[in-house]
């Protein structure tokens, strides 16, 4: 009796433990938006719709449960804020599209202001689990720690 009690016990704590995982905890990627633009400044910013995610960051909705993305509105800035939650199985897909935006912006930039060019170049990336992050901004070691809080 004791060691089934024992079993038990151990098989909820490890259950229990692995719960509280951060591959395991769900982001809601819009409040995480809002909590970042609360504490950062940003450029007009315009929010990107699935058909442009799919053009332009390479992102078929079959490889996402949620994002959040937004781009610069202003030609004069390349601040980015991208957010991706992939399907299970799913995150190489979103890394290797993203990795073709990023290759994409720094082809841009590259041509065009080269303190925003500098920006690119220095984009932060987080992963966690099925999370993607990547923060292209004056402010982005700052941004990434709350994403990092985030996610933890």
């Amino acid at each position: 009796m004791k060691k089934i009690f024992l079993l038990l016990l151990a098989s909820i704590l490890v259950v229990g433990c692995a719960s509280k995982t951060p591959a395991n905890k769900t982001v809601n990627l819009t409040e995480l938006k809002t909590t970042i633009h609360e504490k950062t400044e940003w450029p007009m910013m315009m929010e990107v719709d699935p058909e442009t995610l799919a053009q332009v960051y390479y992102l078929d909705q079959e490889l996402y449960n949620q994002a959040v993305v937004e781009a610069s509105a202003v030609s004069v800035h390349a601040s980015e804020l991208i957010m991706i939650e992939a399907k299970d199985g799913k995150i190489a897909d979103v890394k290797q599209a993203i990795d073709k935006r990023l290759e994409d912006a720094k082809q841009t930039w590259s041509r065009y202001l080269p303190e925003q060019y500098d920006l690119v170049l220095a984009a932060q990336t987080v992963e966690s689990g099925n999370y993607l992050f990547v923060v292209i901004h004056p402010e982005a070691e700052a941004i990434v720690e709350i994403i990092n809080t985030a996610i933890k």
